[in-house]
C-alpha cells in the first residue's frame, strides 16, 4: 500500500526515528537540567549550551528519517515547545508543579523566572518547528538558517571575549 509517496515500512521508520529523537533529546536536556539543579552548571551556562546544542543535534538525525518524515521529525521540538509552555506557565513557588518542567524553566532562564521560558527558548522552538515542516531536506536554507540560528548566539560571546572589552561594559546578552 502506497499513498502520497509513503508506504507502511517508511511511516514505522519515521514514527520509530520520532520516537528515538524525542528520547534522545529529552536525555539531552535531563542532563544540563540536572546539572543545573545539583548546583554543578550556572543556569546562564545551560541556557547556551542547550540553544547552540539542541538544533544541531536534530539536525544531524534528519538524515535517517525519510524524505516524507517531516511532520514525525516537527514533533520533538513540537513537544519541547510544548513543556517550554508550561514550564513558563508554572509558577515557582507553587508546590504541585512538574519538577522536569520547573527544572527545564531553570535551565533556560537567565534569572530563575520560569516565565522567561516563554521568551527566547519558545521563540527558538516555534522557529524550529516550522523550519522543519517548510523547508526539510528539500533545500539547504532551513539547515543553514537553523545552525545560524544555533550558533550566532555563541559566536557572540566567543566574540566578546576574544575582543576584551572595558571591565565597566556589559554585554546584552
Amino acid at each position: 500500500i502506497v499513498w502520497g509517496g509513503t508506504t507502511p515500512t517508511s511511516l514505522g521508520q519515521d514514527l520509530g526515528m520520532g520516537i528515538l529523537v524525542t528520547i534522545l533529546a529529552g536525555i539531552y536536556l535531563k542532563v544540563w537540567t540536572t546539572l543545573v539543579k545539583m548546583g554543578v552548571l550556572d543556569s546562564k551556562d545551560s541556557r547556551k549550551i542547550i540553544h547552540t546544542g539542541s538544533v544541531p543535534l536534530f539536525i544531524l538525525f534528519w538524515p535517517f528519517f525519510t524524505s516524507s518524515g517531516r511532520f514525525f521529525a516537527a514533533t520533538v521540538p513540537f513537544i519541547n515547545l510544548f513543556r517550554l509552555v508550561i514550564a513558563g506557565l508554572n509558577d515557582n513557588n507553587s508546590n504541585n508543579n512538574n519538577s522536569d518542567e520547573i527544572d527545564l524553566a531553570n535551565a533556560v532562564s537567565r534569572s530563575g523566572n520560569s516565565r522567561e521560558a516563554l521568551e527566547g527558548p519558545l521563540i527558538y522552538c516555534i522557529i524550529t518547528v516550522l523550519f522543519t515542516l517548510i523547508f526539510w531536506r528539500d533545500t539547504m536554507t532551513g539547515v543553514m538558517a537553523l545552525s545560524t540560528m544555533a550558533a550566532g548566539d555563541y559566536f557572540l560571546i566567543l566574540l566578546w571575549h576574544v575582543i576584551s572589552p572595558p571591565a565597566d561594559v556589559r554585554p546584552c546578552w
